[in-house]
């Protein structure tokens, strides 16, 4: 399958392939949730980030879909995943159906001192985390993807 048809998703990112090949033809890229874990697992406890600020730092900017798939299959990790610190834009909890229980996902960030109310979270401007502001680009390792021999940046926290 190339271009167009099921289970493509355009991330702006074969631009210049040769032949313009689409990097997730078959609807997910291991390579690419393993990027939205990474970013995922250094939301700090009791904040929460979007689909769209995961898919923006990683340079994917409207592929907020595909973090959220990327959040779905989380559970499949065996170094955990706090995929219930991941929201949509207007801080509502889309993803709630995907924890094993309609409530799940608001208890857990209940846990971590985070008021959700009708699935909507509250102070969300408060508590709102955002990786291109937190992290720094320019103290991100290299490292090589292993099935594209691309490179990546891996995330490192802004020293305070």
């Amino acid at each position: 399958m190339t271009g167009k048809g099921r289970g493509f998703i355009n991330t702006g990112r074969d631009r210049g392939r040769k032949g313009g090949a689409p990097e997730y033809e078959s609807g997910r890229s291991d390579s690419f949730f393993q990027k939205v874990y990474e970013v995922a697992r250094l939301v700090p406890y009791g904040r929460v980030t979007s689909y769209g600020a995961i898919a923006e730092f990683l340079g994917t900017r409207g592929s907020a879909r595909m973090v959220g798939w990327a959040m779905n299959s989380s559970h499949t990790e065996a170094a955990g995943v706090p995929a219930h610190r991941v929201v949509n834009r207007m801080g509502v909890l889309t993803g709630k159906n995907h924890f094993g229980g309609p409530h799940v996902m608001q208890q857990l960030l209940e846990s971590e001192g985070i008021k959700v109310d009708h699935d909507q979270i509250d102070r969300f401007d408060e508590i709102f985390w955002d990786p291109v502001k937190e992290l720094q680009p320019e103290v991100f390792i290299k490292f090589t993807d292993r099935d594209t021999g691309s490179t990546a940046r891996k995330p490192k926290l802004k020293n305070h």
